[in-house]
C-alpha cells in the first residue's frame, strides 16, 4: 500500500476512534443527569471499552506498529481536545478560573495526553499480542 492511503485510513481510523470517545462521553454525561446514573454510568463505560478494544483489535491487524503508534499518539491528543471542550462547554462552572492557554492548563492537558497515550498503547499492543497468540494456536491446531 503506498503511503498516502496508508496516511488516509490512519486519519479516518482516527476519526473514527475519536467520535467513539466523544459519544462515550457525551453518553456518560446525560446518563450522569437522570435517574440511571447508578447502572447507567457503568454501562456506558463498559460498552466504550468493548468497542475499544474491539477497535484496537481491528487496527492490530490492518496496521504496522509504527502506525500504530502515531494513531495512538493522534487518539491521545484528539482525547485532549476533546476532555478540554466538552468541559468548557458542559461545566463552565468548574472550569470558570481555567485560563485555555495558561501554563497550569497546558501542563494538565499535557498530563492527560500522556496517560491517554499509554492506555491507549497498552490496549493496542494487547490487541496485537492476542492476535499474535490466536494466530500460534491456528497453526498448531489447523497444520497446513
Amino acid at each position: 500500500m503506498t503511503d498516502n492511503r496508508i496516511e488516509r485510513k490512519i486519519i479516518l481510523f482516527a476519526i473514527i476512534g475519536i467520535t467513539i470517545e466523544v459519544l462515550a462521553i457525551l453518553g456518560f454525561v446525560y446518563i450522569a443527569q437522570t435517574e440511571l446514573a447508578i447502572y447507567g454510568k457503568k454501562i456506558v463505560v463498559t460498552i466504550f471499552l468493548v468497542l475499544m478494544c474491539t477497535f484496537f483489535a481491528v487496527l492490530a491487524r490492518l496496521f504496522s506498529t509504527k502506525s500504530l503508534m502515531m494513531l495512538g499518539a493522534i487518539f491521545a491528543i484528539g482525547s485532549g481536545i476533546v476532555i478540554q471542550v466538552l468541559g468548557f462547554y458542559f461545566f463552565p462552572g468548574l472550569s470558570k478560573d481555567v485560563v485555555l492557554l495558561s501554563f497550569e492548563n497546558l501542563w494538565r492537558m499535557g498530563i492527560i495526553v500522556a496517560l491517554h497515550f499509554c492506555c491507549y498503547m497498552i490496549g493496542i499492543f494487547a490487541a496485537i499480542t492476542l492476535q499474535k497468540i490466536n494466530r500460534v494456536f491456528k497453526r498448531k491446531l489447523c497444520p497446513p
